[in-house]
């Protein structure tokens, strides 16, 4: 038999939703013929579907060979690329697909997509606002548009092109919900807080989300009322579980009785905390409730006002038993005691625009009058390998068990430097000095302009000028602290 014979026996089978059999097939005909493009087109694709990025891009790159003008395999070369995490060799592909196909509007969506994520979210915005010329119908084209100009920092027209994307893409679908909590973060980050937060239920895990309740139950779509037992879930991450803590004992003073969802690292942290009838921890049967309430859902109901979070601040105590026995091991730090974390959760899709890296915070932490305690647990720690600590640093970092343990070395500290990550809100949540380093465009919760922030009173925001430039905050952060150093501002 020919290559082409088991060419088109593998696009059928593609087409049937059997990957594996079509790229067991693919591969007989390349084996006939390896020049074959139209076999190693069905075979990359194949490759691509099982989640195979690598051995794909070596099938199209053949396939190439034989059609180098072909648009449709520049576009799953590009496609290959980026599934594999390169996007700085998708953009390539994708540009010889539009220059090929100018009027291929996925292409150029695609090509923008690639830009934004190598870091040229200016080139992309141009590239997607074409791609919403030529198929202006596509709340995808328009979602991603949106998240381009938000990443250049233009708040304004990424929010009317996040507004276009809900007009094209219909609730309950994917790319119209996307729109929906997209417009919900801009409209909270721009103080917009009565939309905002009617939208931000359209998030993954929120009520309006396309994503059934958990444990079989169903979400509250209303406020829960007096005598109601909700079950509050976790979403997102550990922050903003953090975060939301203080509205638990607001919720339960309206006689709300609330069970929660107790994520593993907050279970010795939250053992006690005010107004939680009982705790829900993996793999614990989940008691009768009259509904879900998921975490996020919870400052909707409490925040009107960007300028007032209300709930007692600080509302997390540290185990105090704990606190003596870190205590013990910070007993040299004699001078102004400041922790340092640089790195927040890798698996974070901002992580690589808020993240730090340690060098980076190598002149703070060798500023005279100082006593550095790292924090820093997680992948960040790999960079300690990289650098020399200043003489008389101390590092806790690798004796850290859980959050409990975090929040009880915070509470020994006078100061905490951090990037926006968990023990930034752990620290505001204890009330004690934190100062923030935060991108240029932000996350929601740390609005626009100002160095203050309604969330925590005791926590300083330091803010980037340029995106991807530190210098201007790190100036800033090192003389605040040689302030604290010479007002002998201590705990």
């Amino acid at each position: 038999m020919e290559a082409g014979f088991f060419a088109r026996q593998a696009e059928q089978l593609l087409a049937d939703g059997d990957p594996a059999g079509a790229q067991l097939t693919a591969a007989k005909a390349v084996l006939l013929d390896p020049k074959d493009s139209y076999a190693q087109a069905q075979l990359g694709q194949a490759l691509l579907r099982l989640h195979r990025p690598q051995e794909a891009i070596e099938a199209f790159q053949a396939a190439l060979i034989g059609a180098p003008d072909m648009p449709a395999l520049h576009l799953l070369l590009g496609n290959a690329y980026r599934a594999s995490g390169d996007n700085a060799r998708a953009v390539p592909a994708y540009a010889r697909t539009v220059a090929l196909a100018p009027d291929m509007a996925g292409a150029w969506r695609n090509l923008g997509l690639a830009q934004l994520g190598s870091n040229r979210a200016a080139e992309a915005s141009v590239t997607l606002r074409h791609a919403c010329a030529l198929e202006p119908d596509s709340a995808a084209n328009w979602n991603s548009l949106g998240a381009a100009l938000h990443a250049t920092g233009a708040v304004d027209a990424a929010l009317c092109a996040f507004t276009e994307a809900g007009r094209r893409g219909a609730v309950g679908t994917s790319e119209g919900n996307r729109a929906r909590w997209n417009e919900s973060l801009l409209r909270l980050l721009t103080g917009d807080m009565a939309r905002g937060w009617m939208l931000h239920e359209f998030r993954r895990d929120g009520p309006a989300g396309a994503r059934a309740a958990p444990f079989g139950l169903r979400f509250l779509t209303q406020r829960p009322v007096f005598g109601m037992r909700v079950l509050v879930t976790v979403e997102q991450g550990l922050g903003d579980i953090l975060m939301i803590l203080r509205f638990l004992p607001l919720l339960a003073a309206e006689g709300v009785r609330i069970i929660m969802q107790r994520p593993a690292p907050m279970r010795r942290l939250l053992a006690d905390f005010p107004g939680v009838e009982a705790f829900l921890d993996e793999g614990m049967p989940v008691p009768p409730v009259d509904g879900i309430l998921p975490c996020m859902s919870l400052p909707g109901l409490f925040v009107r006002d960007a300028g007032h979070v209300p709930g007692r601040v600080p509302y997390l105590h540290p185990d105090p038993v704990l606190a003596a026995r870190w205590e013990s091991r910070l007993s040299e730090a004699r001078r102004l005691r400041v922790g340092f974390v640089w790195a927040g959760n890798p698996d974070n899709a901002r992580d690589l625009e808020r993240s730090l890296s340690l060098d980076q915070l190598l002149p703070l932490m060798s500023i005279p009058g100082i006593s550095p305690v790292v924090v820093q647990v997680g992948g960040g720690r790999q960079q300690l390998a990289r650098y020399s600590l200043p003489p008389g640093t101390i590092d806790l970092g690798a004796k850290i068990a859980d959050i409990a343990d975090t929040a009880a070395i915070l509470s020994r500290l006078d100061v905490l430097v951090s990037c926006c990550t968990m023990p930034a809100h752990l620290a505001g949540a204890i009330g004690i000095a934190t100062n923030i380093l935060i991108t240029a465009v932000p996350d929601w919760r740390w609005g626009l302009g100002r160095a203050d922030t309604a969330w925590y009173p005791s926590v300083r925001l330091f803010r980037q000028e340029r995106p991807g430039d530190w210098s201007v905050p790190l100036a800033e952060l090192a003389r605040d602290l040689s302030m604290r150093i010479g007002a002998g501002v201590r705990r």
